[in-house]
């Protein structure tokens, strides 16, 4: 059972089944579907839906970009296996249209509200925590997106989620197996470790030229480089240009005027309120005996509205609000859930409301200052004014100057130094990149089917203006060109040798750590220098995973053990002198893990049904570009 919970708690399912299928992924990851001119190849076919390289291509860049924005300066992207995300890439899109099918043919229905709500809930469509129809407007014509494109794919998603819920939602864990993985993970144990570095074996290890050379035969296809080029290039945007815009504090001022309703602020209130949670599966007599409290608590601050802080921090069990006495700070319309929205927005100041029963159980609400809505004074928005007009301006400039730009780099091909005189534009650079890539204006697939036509990669001329985004057009040309090859063994010797030493010289250091680990496993005497020794859990223990799994798999009737693992620096021992069971399992903590084994088999389950949809429907994957299918079925 703890393999199980294991395999699953590490595994991408648990992560991502329900995360993955929400807005964000609509938003960014769908836009394939609408730009291009082209589907390209078949990559896979599911039943009768098909799988195309320009899906699969993009989503190779929007899953590079998600790593490196969630990795940051850690990311290296010579470390990740490009195939492996490709394949990935492949697995999610052959799901996601399975599941869209197994949505419709069970019919599952989704409501206008549902819909709406989930839209307004996109941080990328708020401004000021608050629902932005022009920020939403403006979000999807940046990705080139209809409005009604982008609501059908949510509606789709969101289906698709409460689809699958259903299968998350209904795993129940029996309490012995809940005890079981409870008291093994809290269980504690106490280890010493001892390190075996490689680094002292190196001086020990030869490695031939024949021996490298072998190695680079073996293994040609890691060092296999694709078709690459490295451009010079322009990019004409409102962007780009609108650094070179010059703004009047008249204009502004007119703007400002003209404009007015996009600086007003509504009306807000500020209030506090004592929260008594209600669970969702509370019985009839408990939420009568919430209630009796929350009415009692009521008429207890109506008595003496100046002790509403106090009474607030001593009894409200909203953990965001209590300590501050239950001040919830001035909000709008929209911000709170509708009953306790409504409830405000009826009261005077000073009020202090009946018990208001919402989602989170019952409120008892202090309004305590009603904001009149206003419009802001323009020196408080001068900023946001100049960017706004330096953007209007911008665009009615690209506008104005987009096709000299683009007839410049077509009549003029030898040279991008015309169009960018013309548009006052500086001549870029790129590194050396691939028809696949991650920079957001260089992977676009027309801009790289240009630039790898034989008139500008042979003849050196510029391509046309290829528009990569609404609104911004780039032109490029091949300053270096790079065939497709295998790198020479001159060039990765070395580095070939290095990595053959290092193997070497860790499994050295394994041979003498795993024979000190059975004279140690013997009783016998070794000169072992342990560091202090730590106590820890399985889920906090700071040790490496491989070893941590030695640790708690080692039987410990007899102590002290020993067990060992080896790593790319070397090898390590550990010694488990002391073994701590858990003391006190309280009904909190049982619950919590109750509800974490359950999530964890809803996840199996839902893994299970996504297996049978593969299946049942027949996937097969194809040859793309001279590569061989990842897998088949």
């Amino acid at each position: 059972m703890l393999e199980t919970v294991r395999k699953h708690a590490q595994g991408w399912l648990a992560k991502i089944i329900l995360a993955a299928i929400t807005i964000p992924f609509v938003l960014w990851g769908v836009d394939s579907y609408f730009k291009g001119d082209g589907r390209g190849s078949v990559v896979a076919q599911a039943g009768n839906v098909k799988i195309y390289e320009q899906e699969v291509s993009q989503g190779v860049r929007d899953e590079m970009a998600r790593l490196r924005s969630q990795m940051g300066p850690a990311f290296d992207e010579s470390a990740i296996d490009s195939n492996e995300v490709r394949q990935h890439v492949v697995d999610g899109l052959i799901e996601q249209h399975l599941v869209n099918q197994a949505v419709a043919d069970a019919k599952v229905s989704l409501t206008p509200d549902q819909l709406r709500a989930e839209i307004a809930a996109v941080p990328a469509f708020q401004e000021n925590g608050q629902f932005s129809k022009a920020r939403y407007e403006a979000a999807l014509q940046a990705r080139g997106m209809r409005t009604a494109d982008f609501e059908k794919q949510v509606k789709e998603q969101l289906s698709a989620r409460q689809l699958l819920s259903g299968y998350a939602q209904g795993a129940i864990m029996p309490r012995a197996t809940v005890n079981t993985v409870l008291r093994a993970n809290e269980q504690k144990r106490e280890v010493a470790l001892y390190s075996l570095p490689a680094e002292p074996y190196l001086g020990k290890v030869n490695v031939s030229e024949a021996e490298v050379r072998a190695a680079y035969d073996k293994n040609r296809a890691h060092f296999s480089v694709p078709e690459q080029v490295k451009l010079q290039y322009l990019v004409l945007s409102p962007q780009t240009l609108a650094g070179q815009m010059q703004v009047s504090d008249d204009e502004l001022k007119s703007y400002y005027q003209k404009n007015t309703a996009q600086f007003a602020e509504p009306e807000q209130r500020s209030a506090a309120h004592i929260l008594l949670t209600l669970d969702p599966n509370a019985t009839a007599a408990q939420q009568e005996e919430v209630l009796k409290r929350a009415k009692q608590l009521a008429d207890e601050v109506r008595k003496n509205p100046a002790s509403f802080a106090a009474v607030a921090s001593k009894n409200s069990q909203d953990p965001g609000s209590a300590d501050k006495g239950g001040e919830l700070g001035a909000f709008p319309r929209g911000a709170m859930v509708k009953p306790f929205e409504d409830a405000v927005f009826a009261m005077k100041e000073g009020d202090i409301s009946e018990p208001v029963k919402s989602e989170f159980g019952y409120h008892i609400i202090k309004l305590e200052k009603i904001i009149p809505a206003q419009t802001k004074p323009f020196d408080a928005v001068k900023d946001q004014v100049r960017q706004k007009v330096v953007e209007q301006k911008a665009l009615a400039r690209f506008n104005e100057i987009a096709d000299q730009f683009s007839n410049l780099a077509f009549e003029q091909s030898d040279s991008l130094k015309p169009a960018a005189d013309a548009a006052k534009l500086q001549i870029q650079e790129s590194d050396l990149i691939g028809r696949t890539n991650q920079d957001p204006l260089l992977s676009s697939r027309k801009l790289m089917d240009a630039v790898f036509a034989d008139d500008v990669l042979k003849n050196g001329r510029n391509t046309d203006a290829v528009e990569v985004a609404p609104n911004t057009l780039v032109a490029a040309r091949v300053i270096k060109h790079v065939a497709a090859g295998v790198r020479p063994f001159e060039e990765v010797k070395e580095a070939i040798a290095a990595q053959l030493r290092a193997a070497a010289a860790v499994k050295m250091a394994e041979q003498d750590g795993n024979a000190m680990l059975a004279r140690l496993n013997k009783g016998e005497e070794v000169n072992v220098a342990w560091d202090n020794a730590q106590s820890a859990t399985r889920q906090q223990g700071p040790w490496p995973v491989p070893l941590k799994e030695k640790i708690f798999r080692a039987a410990t009737a007899k102590l002290p053990v020993y067990v060992g693992v080896a790593d790319a620096k070397g090898f390590q021992l550990a010694r488990i002198s002391k073994v701590e069971e858990v003391a006190d399992v309280t009904a909190e903590k049982s619950r919590m893990y109750q509800d974490g084994l359950a999530e964890l088999l809803g996840n199996e389950a839902v893994s299970l049904y996504l297996e049978g949809l593969r299946k049942s429907a027949k996937v097969e994957m194809k040859a793309v570009a001279g590569k061989e299918p990842a897998s088949k079925e």
